[in-house]
């Protein structure tokens, strides 16, 4: 009985640590993926804010050299963020100078696509117009319609999506495709397509200094916006990688 028994011990011992392999591995080749999945993302990648510093009067660029300031020295304030922390315009020292600046300007090159993602929380009625960047020619912003707009020569003529911006205190993830070949800009909300529409990619900045959260002339302060996990790219990502973006479980790091 004592051998059979020994036996028996043993065989579940073998088969247990099997299955702990087969787990492990799993995970292992899960994880590698997950990785794998998050650097092919991070391809042409230009600027990426994590905005994950303390209240303070900077934002740290992680990929380029564009890292943000309040040109005036304000405070900038932090919120809980899509992940981690974000940054809020609320209870933000309002007033002239009250945005994020970029400490050197952005470059662009007007022959590459290029993309715009970020995670956006409003919580109120949005009264005036909102610039979520702005960078000369190209903005994007946000307007009491709760539209959201796409324009490169100053709003001359945008993009428009219509109704893409509620005001329930959530968190949305935006990314905007803009595709030089056709003059064609598509949006997408929580890895989606919301649609697409023609805006001409006219007087193109080649360099320029960026603003984010900014109002109207990029002078005010957009106090009903909180921004988290803003990257610009290069290029346009595909429909997987913009689905893949949204459902990271920890952003991009």
């Amino acid at each position: 009985m004592l051998i059979k028994n020994l036996i028996l011990f043993s065989l579940l011992f073998v088969s247990s640590c099997n299955i702990a392999s087969v787990i492990t591995d799993a995970d292992t080749k899960l994880g590698s993926e997950f990785t794998k999945k998050s650097d092919g993302i991070r391809e042409s990648l230009l600027h990426f804010w994590k905005f994950e510093e303390g209240s303070s009067q900077t934002r740290i660029d992680s990929v380029g050299n564009l890292d943000m300031a309040d040109a005036n020295g304000h405070v900038i304030p932090n919120t809980t963020g899509a992940f981690g922390n974000g940054v809020s315009g609320q209870s933000w020292s309002a007033g002239t100078g009250a945005a994020l600046y970029s400490t050197a300007n952005f470059s662009f090159n007007t022959n590459e696509n290029l993309n715009v993602s970020f995670w956006l929380k409003n919580s109120a009625a949005i009264t005036t117009v909102q610039y979520i960047i702005d960078c000369g020619q190209f903005r994007v912003l946000v307007n009491s319609s709760f539209e959201i707009r796409i324009s490169f020569n100053a709003e001359g003529a945008s993009a428009i999506f219509g109704g893409q911006i509620s005001n329930d205190n959530t968190w949305y993830h935006y990314s905007i495709n803009v595709d030089r070949s056709n003059n064609t800009t598509t949006l997408y909300r929580n890895g989606s397509v919301v649609g697409t529409d023609t805006v001409p990619l006219t007087n193109d900045p080649t360099s320029s200094s960026c603003a984010i959260m900014s109002d109207t002339g990029g002078t005010w302060l957009s106090n009903e916006i909180s921004l988290d996990s803003f990257g610009i790219w290069n290029r346009s990502l595909s429909t997987s990688e913009i689905s893949s973006l949204y459902n990271l479980s920890s952003g991009l790091d």
